[in-house]
């Protein structure tokens, strides 16, 4: 197997495995079964995303300067302990430790990830980074088949059970073979790359929010919305579990992201997929039946799916051009991750008003998305 074949390999194993969270249908019940209050859940939450923006620069340079392979091994090996102290957690300090170690692993990811896969694949880097993301639902939707047939109500065996995939996983990246070195520059060299791409391209600040409000649309829809909304339209228990594997199921269609850019174009790609979320969150504002709330909160999480390889790939493209794609890669992800706390802070508070509403926020979230996508676009750094 050729190394690039054996890289993109490695990596997909690797995200297959981590995408094994067989607690993933239980996870606030876990928590709360421990004796962890909803408020200190969120509370535990928005420590953990100020922690990942506050290490997101940080861990770029520290990627630039060990290398991608080594990165993302400290990334699973810290995965992995994080999983251990998940498995064995019983108080508010042990889920906080937790979540620190997931902040830290996750702003390392952000710049190392995609660009592991892109160097890996060469000229195939958005067919690669499509199989990456599918291999990730992959595991999601194979764990919660394993946990809805034979756990049951065990919890903590499901979380022992993913703390030995994440292990496996660490074993996994070993596999990935050396990678060219990130270029050698000095920190305030990298972080003035970076400073110069958004004086220089500041439309494409834009793709980027773009990019975040659909991200962001659609994993509110249709990991937290959608239980509530199948449960008002009378889903039983059974209902809910099929209804919950075929919307993960769905997440699958990145693996064909490539192809769907290649029929349509990217640009009437993004005009798709935008509009595509925007309509379904707009039809679920109106209140539709069983049926038809299912395939509208299924063909935003295909929306969504389809976009997310072109978008990164695209990120990666920018980041190589610009500068030392670690550190630029990380400062994307920051922009993102500003708008995605905020847009989920103003979701949760419109959702505890009405669904009708935030729903119809959504919808509004995504008409913005796609006038910034134009607007992106049509920056030079996208072209």
């Amino acid at each position: 197997m050729q190394r690039s074949q054996r890289g993109v390999a490695a990596l997909c194993l690797t995200a297959f495995l981590q995408g094994m969270v067989f607690y993933a249908p239980v996870a606030a019940l876990y928590r709360t079964q421990a004796g962890i209050s909803l408020g200190q859940i969120a509370l535990i939450e928005s420590i953990s995303w100020l922690v990942v923006l506050a290490l997101e620069i940080p861990w770029g340079l520290f990627t630039a300067r060990v290398g991608y392979r080594a990165s993302l091994l400290v990334c699973c090996g810290l995965y992995f302990v994080s999983k251990l102290v998940f498995w064995r957690a019983d108080s508010f300090g042990d889920f906080l430790a937790e979540r620190l170690l997931l902040s830290a692993v996750v702003a390392g990811l952000s710049g190392c990830d995609s660009a592991c896969v892109c160097l890996c694949a060469g000229g195939q880097s958005q067919r690669a980074l499509g199989f990456y993301e599918a291999a990730g639902i992959a595991g999601l939707l194979a764990a919660s088949v394993v946990f809805a047939l034979f756990l049951g109500q065990n919890y903590r065996l499901a979380a022992l059970l993913t703390a030995v995939s994440y292990g496996l996983a660490a074993l996994a990246a070993l596999a990935l073979p050396a990678l060219p070195a990130p270029p050698r520059q000095s920190a305030r060299a990298q972080l003035a790359a970076l400073a110069a791409q958004l004086r220089a391209a500041p439309r494409f600040a834009l793709f980027l929010v773009a990019g975040a409000l659909l991200a962001e649309v659609c994993q509110f829809s249709t990991v937290f919305l959608s239980q509530l909304l199948w449960a008002d339209r009378g889903f039983g228990p059974g209902a809910l579990t099929v209804a919950y594997l075929a919307l993960t199921a769905a997440g699958l269609c990145a693996g064909g992201s490539h192809r769907v850019t290649g029929l349509l174009g990217p640009r009437r790609l993004g005009r798709m997929c935008f509009g595509t979320a925007a309509v379904c969150c707009a039809g679920l504002a109106l209140g539709p039946g069983p049926v038809l709330c299912t395939v509208f909160l299924l063909a935003l999480q295909l929306a969504a799916g389809v976009y997310r390889p072109w978008e990164l790939s695209r990120q990666n493209a920018c980041a190589l051009r610009w500068g030392p794609p670690s550190v630029m890669l990380s400062g994307y992800s920051m922009v993102s991750g500003l708008v995605s706390g905020a847009v989920n802070a103003g979701m949760s508070r419109a959702a505890d008003v009405s669904l009708s509403l935030v729903l119809a926020c959504c919808a509004g979230l995504c008409c913005a998305g796609a006038v910034l996508f134009e607007a992106g676009f049509r920056a030079q750094s996208t072209q």
